[in-house]
């Protein structure tokens, strides 16, 4: 009698995303000193940025086209993507002023802490409790942001940039929590391709 076969379990795409999650990391963290070294200003920057991404936008967005399911777009969707385009585009435009009046590392260090803002948006807005871990790690970002910006006040301003730069970071980060914030409403009424590029404008509305 033959013991009964033991299905093989799928393996864990954990570490395929967490690879993935890293590589889009790094690129992100280059963006900064591109930026700094383009000859444009911060406006034109994440003008020029958009722009290139669009190809891949088309590819996805002609991808999601061809699924079964695709194309139901709920009442609310239109709204809350241009609310995330509108957020997208002032963190976009804020970041690139700020590396030109900070450093890149304070720019970017300042300009992730969208997470901050995303946690409290959810909390305040959709009532999404977060817990004792989520506020210690919140905690501790906003601890390492005043470290980078309490030299200001003490004549430092010189060697690590400047109030107003960082200013501008931080405004972006929150202009990006607002972008996250804005695409998780977004998504729980259309398709990933319509809420980053849009649809077929006969696409079917359903509610």
């Amino acid at each position: 009698m033959s013991a009964p076969a033991i299905p093989a379990r799928p393996a864990s795409p954990a570490l395929a995303m967490f690879l993935v999650l890293l590589a889009g990391a790094t690129f992100i963290g280059f963006s900064g000193i591109f930026v700094r070294l383009a000859d444009v200003g911060p406006a034109a920057a994440g003008f020029w940025r958009m722009i290139f991404a669009l190809p891949a936008l088309m590819a996805w967005t002609a991808v999601e086209r061809r699924k079964p399911k695709s194309g139901a777009i709920r009442s609310g969707a239109f709204a809350a993507v241009a609310l995330a385009g509108l957020a997208f585009g002032i963190d976009v435009t804020l970041y690139n002023a700020a590396l030109g009046h900070t450093t890149i590392a304070n720019a970017s260090l300042l300009g992730n802490l969208a997470p901050v803002g995303v946690v409290l948006g959810a909390w305040l807005l959709l009532g999404e409790r977060p817990s004792r871990r989520i506020l210690g790690a919140l905690m501790l970002a906003i601890a390492g942001a005043l470290l980078l910006i309490l030299p200001k006040f003490t004549g430092a301003a010189q060697l690590s940039g400047n109030l107003f730069g960082d200013s501008l970071a931080v405004g972006a980060a929150m202009s990006y929590a607002a972008y996250i914030l804005a695409v998780r409403h977004a998504r729980n009424r259309a398709d990933a391709g319509y809420v980053n590029l849009g649809d077929d404008p006969a696409a079917r509305l359903v509610r």
